[in-house]
C-alpha cells in the first residue's frame, strides 16, 4: 500500500480505517509511506493503531519511510517497535 502527500489529523483516521478494511484475508502488508511530504503527529498514533490491526489479523508488516520520516521516527520510536525497511521488500 503506497501512501503520497500528507498524512495527518485531518486524515490520518482515514488511513487506519483503509488498511483495517484492506488487511483481511491477507498475510503480509507493506505500508510505503517514502513519498509522504508532511507527516504530523497524529500519523504516529495511526501507525501505532496500524500495528494492533496487523497483529490482530495475524499480518505480518513493513514499514518503508523517507529519511525525514525516518529521522521523526527515531525520536517518536526509539525501541525500533515499528518494523522499518530500508526498501520495499520483495
Amino acid at each position: 500500500m503506497t501512501v503520497r502527500g500528507e498524512v495527518d489529523a485531518a486524515n490520518s483516521r482515514a488511513l487506519s480505517e483503509y488498511v483495517e478494511r484492506q488487511i483481511a484475508g491477507w498475510p503480509r502488508l507493506v505500508l510505503d509511506l517514502s513519498g509522504v511530504d508532511f507527516f504530523g503527529t497524529s500519523g504516529f498514533s495511526t501507525l501505532h493503531h496500524i500495528n494492533v490491526i496487523c497483529a490482530q489479523y495475524r499480518a505480518t508488516w513493513a514499514l518503508v519511510v523517507g529519511p525525514q520520516l525516518r529521522r521523526f521516527l527515531k525520536i517518536c520510536d526509539p525501541d525500533n517497535l515499528l518494523p522499518l525497511e530500508e526498501s520495499v521488500p520483495n
